[in-house]
């Protein structure tokens, strides 16, 4: 069983005065509060067979033993709702009174993903002027805020609002929220019948609009005005704010966070004054725990997911550099390995045909050597550019195979097509006219492409595809270059 003490919104439900055991129904994972241990007589020894031991307990209704099978929280663990019954718990020294009741904290296609148990001792219920009414519906509110997502959290601080005002009396509840620009907003509201909403003008408010309420909040992480007409002199702005509102008292708790205001939760009457008790201080202190655990943990639990998510991307990017080259900004030769090997497995598999290209810039070195490595890296990146015009369909991949070197894989591409793709290569680079002026050479850049049509059986290697390919540049260099020369495969019979 975890320790309830870890997570602080746990924390919360340990300061009831109720217990509160949750179930979660996918793990089977049995939880407790501090008060619950205390009802049930159970110790740290046995934790590790906790639904052994709740099973063990003995339970009467209305003087009557219950039967294994009717064991109410039991009951409550394994899926059923239960409302607020008296039972009978026995003891080693003494009996005790609780009421049990039990209800789903979630359900997905109708089915509970968490069960909730409460139990209230009857002197609790008795002795503490109906308190243990407030905290129940309390500690619900709590085991639902444990997990909140994003989409649900206002909807979960919107009924602890108004189980706050219900339960204390008052007019308004209501929660700021301060930015990093040391203004708030209010941010949550509820209100009771034929009392006026203000959420809409308390945005973005400076602490210079109300600078003793501020003051007194940080200093003191409470304000608690029992008659606004008898505040001091130096709430002048303060008096005149809570004057237009129609407020005669005012009850505010500040919501911390490992030692930061994170804002306050407060409360407003508007009919008649509100002598503050100690209760309803209580009250909203518990409150506004639950809620800046809430909203401290979701906005952990979305920095975690942004973190993830940053990673994941960077990966990606990590991953897509690995797989491209440097100065080209095509695919790389490891790339090229990959992806050749997976055409070839699909094309085997799915009877198409493979089309793939070797090209090599000619006299290259010459090139080099006469203009310069700028001018020769610059002379790379046009004619990875053409390649990249020219062959951008789905499941197309230009790739730097070597120094002068580019390959080109083009699935599905049969004969006709392959021909006039690698033509329309050839002159693109013709148009540009980047001059070779060595004296060998004395003319405009140009490429030699071999070219492989294959129509691949699953004996058929990704290295002799790549050395087709290779013969056939081979013999366009051999023809002189500039030029075009195609094998075809198929069968695996190969014909140049």
């Amino acid at each position: 069983m975890d320790d309830s003490s870890t997570r602080p919104e746990r924390a919360l439900l340990e300061r009831l005065p109720i217990g509160v055991i949750w179930r979660d129904m996918t793990s089977h994972q049995l939880h407790m509060n501090a008060q619950a241990k205390a009802l049930l007589r159970l110790d740290s020894s046995q934790e590790p067979n906790l639904k052994k031991a709740l099973a063990a307990m003995t339970w009467q209704l209305e003087d009557r033993p219950l039967p294994a099978h009717l064991d109410p929280v039991l009951l409550g663990l394994n899926g059923r709702t239960q409302r607020p019954a008296r039972y009978c718990l026995h003891r080693t020294d003494t009996d005790i009174y609780l009421d049990v009741s039990s209800y789903p904290h979630e359900t997905v296609n109708g089915e509970p993903q968490v069960m909730v148990v409460v139990l209230t001792p009857i002197s609790v219920a008795v002795g503490n002027g109906g308190s243990s009414g407030f905290d129940e519906v309390l500690a619900k509110v709590s085991a639902r805020l444990i997990n909140v997502d994003s989409d649900d959290i206002d909807g979960h601080i919107d009924a602890a609002l108004a189980v706050l005002g219900e339960y204390c009396g008052t007019d308004r509840s209501y929660i700021f929220q301060f930015h990093n620009d040391g203004t708030c907003s209010n941010t949550h509201e509820w209100v009771r019948t034929g009392i006026s909403r203000q959420k809409g003008n308390l945005q973005v408010l400076p602490e210079s609009s109300l600078p003793w309420f501020f003051k007194t909040l940080r200093q003191h992480n409470i304000v608690a005005i029992d008659d606004v007409s008898s505040l001091p002199s130096d709430a002048v702005l303060e008096r005149f704010e809570f004057e237009q509102e129609d407020i005669q008292s005012v009850l505010c708790i500040g919501l911390e966070s490992a030692g930061q205001l994170l804002g306050f939760v407060g409360c407003d009457m508007v009919h008649r004054q509100q002598q503050w008790q100690t209760h309803d201080i209580r009250r909203f202190k518990l409150v506004g725990e639950m809620i800046a655990s809430a909203i401290q943990n979701l906005a952990y639990r979305n920095s975690l997911n942004e973190i993830q998510s940053n990673l994941l991307q960077a990966n990606k990017d990590l991953e897509k550099l690995a797989m491209q080259d440097g100065l080209t900004g095509v695919a790389n030769r490891r790339a090229f390995d990959q992806t050749l090997q997976k055409e070839l497995q699909r094309a085997v598999r799915q009877g198409y045909p493979l089309t793939l290209m070797l090209l090599d810039i000619d006299h290259f070195k010459l090139f080099n050597d006469h203009h310069g490595h700028l001018a020769g890296d610059d002379a790379l990146k046009s004619v990875a550019q053409i390649l990249a015009d020219e062959f951008q369909r789905s499941g197309e991949l230009v790739a730097r195979y070597g120094g002068e070197e580019f390959a080109v894989i083009l699935p599905h591409n049969d004969e006709i097509e392959g021909v006039a793709s690698a033509n329309r290569a050839l002159n693109g680079l013709r148009a540009l006219s980047i001059p070779h002026e060595h004296p060998d050479v004395n003319g405009p850049l140009t490429m030699s492409i071999g070219l492989l049509v294959a129509l691949p059986k699953i004996q058929t290697k990704r290295d002799e595809l790549i050395a087709m390919a290779d013969q056939a540049l081979y013999l366009a260099k051999a023809a002189g270059r500039n030029q075009m020369k195609k094998t075809i495969l198929k069968g695996g019979v190969s014909d140049s």
